[in-house]
Order: structure tokens, then sequence, then C-alpha cells
């Protein structure tokens, strides 16, 4: 005994096969981009965290760096300072700050303009110290001079004193 319907059964189940497979195939893709997309936003979402890392690590080194310059430059104005050691000490924390310069995030613009106000801060203040050490020499010429001056003062005196009591004992 074959159903009368067995066309109309194959039709209605072959329809619902079609939008059961349908249906599977927007679920596993709606699940295939639920899993794919996340994990390439989470790689990428690492990249950028990295990225911060190392700009955050490189802005802590150059402050420190930058601090290290300042207390340096503060040591260049105390009296018997090695200005050689210091200079060159200088010299090579600037040039290690130049190392972050070819950066092309605004950390490399900072750090170009660090760059020439820390090398213009130093040159200035080497100047100003020689400066002051050409003026303590000369300073210490003109005390020199006075010393002197104040030696033939004190013997025209005495001389004037001499005369005076030659003179008065004629």
């Amino acid at each position: 005994m074959e159903p009368l319907n067995s066309k109309e059964r194959t039709s209605a189940f072959m329809k619902f096969i079609l939008i059961f497979v349908i249906t599977m195939i927007v679920v596993l893709i709606s699940a295939f981009f639920d899993v794919t997309i996340p994990a390439k936003e989470n790689r990428d979402l690492l990249v950028q965290n990295h990225i911060l890392q190392d700009q955050m690590r490189a802005q802590n080194l150059i402050l420190a760096k930058m601090d290290s310059i300042k207390v340096l430059l503060l040591k260049l104005d105390q009296p018997n300072a090695d200005i050689a050691t210091i200079d060159a000490n200088i010299a090579s924390m600037i040039i290690q700050m130049q190392a972050y310069e070819n950066d092309s995030t605004t950390l490399g613009k900072i750090m170009k303009n660090v760059d020439i106000a820390y090398t213009g801060l130093k040159n200035e203040k080497l100047g100003l110290l020689k400066k002051t050490g050409s003026s303590e020499q000369a300073i210490s010429k003109l005390e020199d001079k006075l010393k002197e001056a104040e030696k033939k003062l004190e013997e025209c005196e005495k001389e004037k004193i001499n005369l005076m009591l030659r003179m008065g004992s004629n």
C-alpha cells in the first residue's frame, strides 16, 4: 500500500531539507564569523597594545634621560665641576635620545624639539661657564694689579712721610 500523497510528501520533505540546509548554512556562517572576526580583532588589538607599550617604555626611558640631563646641567653650576666629563655625559644622553627622532609618531617630533632645546641649553651653559672662567681669570688679574697698586701706594706713602721728615728736619 502506497500512500496516495507520496508526491506531495516527497515535495514537502525536499522543501524541508532545502530550508533546513539553508538555515544550517546561515547558522554555520554566522558561527564562523562570530569566531573568526573577534579573533582577528583580538590579534590587531594585541599588536596595537604592544606598540603602545613600546611607546610608553620609550617615553619613560626618554623622561628618565631628560631628568638625568637636567641633573647634569645643574651640576655644571657647582664650583669645581668636571665640565668635560659632564659635557660628555650630556652629549651621550642626547645622542641616545636622538635614536627616537626617527619615530613616526608624535614622540619623534617631540624628541627633535627636546634635542634642539637641550643642545642649545647645554651650549649656552658651557658658553657662560667659559665666559665665567675667563671673567674669573680677569678678576684674579685685576686683583693682582690692585695688590700691586696698593703696595706701590704704601711705598709712596712711606716716601711721602720720609720726605716730610727730611723737610721738617731741614
